[in-house]
Order: structure tokens, then C-alpha cells, then sequence
């Protein structure tokens, strides 16, 4: 079995070079309204999933062999590739207000509740912590290729539109103030996804 990287930002070290290839027509900013298919869970930018996936045999296969889906570094993805994919800069209450919409997939537990308390999300360095508990760990967070979600681009905790990205390599590194208080809550009250249920998501 191959050994995983660590739960680091060395995690995306793996990934493979962005396709050359002609771009899809733009999407809007995405909502988490995709559908489900015969072939399972198709994103609404669904036509953008090789410019923010790879292919990573460390997740395992799918059903045809191939292997399953892992999210790019956000962090380096072209601005203009993310806007045009569904991911235009917006605040973190913007995403928050996107991600409760009422046709959202995937947000809640079997209650219809959201999977951790949003309103603890102040920032984007608060995102991680409540990705955690969705996708069941820090490694599978950072793997994501859930490309419809609004909190996709933005699960490392940094923005990806700051335009000092790259100059300032630690910008969003901190830690969230708001971590432990999203995390024990999820806990208490909400169900989180495990890692078997998340993985078919990455499958598509």
C-alpha cells in the first residue's frame, strides 16, 4: 500500500501539472447544486473537474480501475481559472450564504443540520476546521474534489485571490481562533461524514 504524505500542505506536492488544454465556458459562483447521476455525483462545474482535479492512485480506485479524483492546491491554480470555474473571490459570509442554500448537496447530516455550527466561520482561516469535520480528516480535506462546494477554494484557510499569494508564502497560515469551538461542536451535535462515505464523492 502506498504511504500517504503527511496531513501538511506537502500533501499537494503529488499533483499533476494543469492540463493543456482549451478552457471550458465560465460558470457562475457555485452554489453546491449539482445532481446526482447513474455515474454518481456530477458538480455543477463539472466541465472544469480536470483543471481542479488529478488523478491520485493514493485514494484508491474506482469501479472501472481508474484512479479517483483528488482536489488541486487551490493556492496554485491560476485566479482567472478560478473565477471562470466557480470560484470568484467572495467573503466568508458570501460562502457561508452559498453553502446554506435551500438545493444544496451534501451539507447537512440525516437531520437536514448543517455538518458543523457555520456561525462560527468568521474568517477563511475557520474554513479548515469545519472541512475537517465534513470530509472526516485534515489528509481528506486537502484531497476534496467536491468542486461545487463554495468552501473549496478556500479549505486550506488562505485566499487564493489575495494577490500577495506566492510573495508571502504564509499568508493564512494561521491557525484559527475559532477551530477547537467548530470542531467540539461538529462533535457534539452534528454527524460527521467518514471516510469511507466521502471518498465516492472524489470518485467522480
Amino acid at each position: 500500500m502506498a504511504r500517504l504524505l503527511p496531513h501538511s500542505e506537502a500533501a499537494f506536492a503529488a499533483q499533476a501539472p494543469l492540463p493543456a488544454r482549451t478552457e471550458p465556458d465560465p460558470v457562475a459562483p457555485v452554489r453546491l447544486q449539482g445532481r446526482m447521476t447513474p455515474n454518481g455525483y456530477q458538480a455543477e462545474n463539472s466541465a472544469w473537474k480536470p483543471f481542479l482535479t488529478y488523478p491520485d492512485k493514493r485514494l484508491g480506485t474506482r469501479a472501472d480501475g481508474s484512479p479517483r479524483l483528488a482536489g488541486r492546491d487551490p493556492m496554485q491554480i491560476p485566479i482567472e481559472t478560478l473565477r471562470k470555474a466557480g470560484h470568484p473571490k467572495r467573503s466568508t459570509a458570501a460562502l457561508v450564504r452559498a453553502l446554506v442554500n435551500p438545493n444544496a448537496q451534501h451539507t447537512g447530516n440525516e437531520e437536514g443540520d448543517p455538518i458543523g455550527p457555520l456561525e462560527c466561520i468568521r474568517g477563511y482561516r475557520d474554513i479548515p476546521a469545519y472541512c475537517d469535520t465534513c470530509a472526516g480528516s485534515a489528509h481528506l480535506r486537502r484531497k476534496c474534489a467536491t468542486i461545487d462546494c463554495p468552501f473549496w477554494a478556500f479549505r486550506t484557510g488562505r485566499n487564493p485571490h489575495n494577490p500577495k499569494r506566492g510573495v508571502k508564502p504564509q499568508f493564512g497560515g494561521k491557525k484559527s481562533p475559532m477551530g477547537a469551538e467548530i470542531r467540539d461542536e461538529a462533535e457534539a451535535g452534528a454527524t460527521s461524514v467518514a471516510e469511507a462515505d466521502f471518498q465516492p464523492q472524489n470518485a467522480l
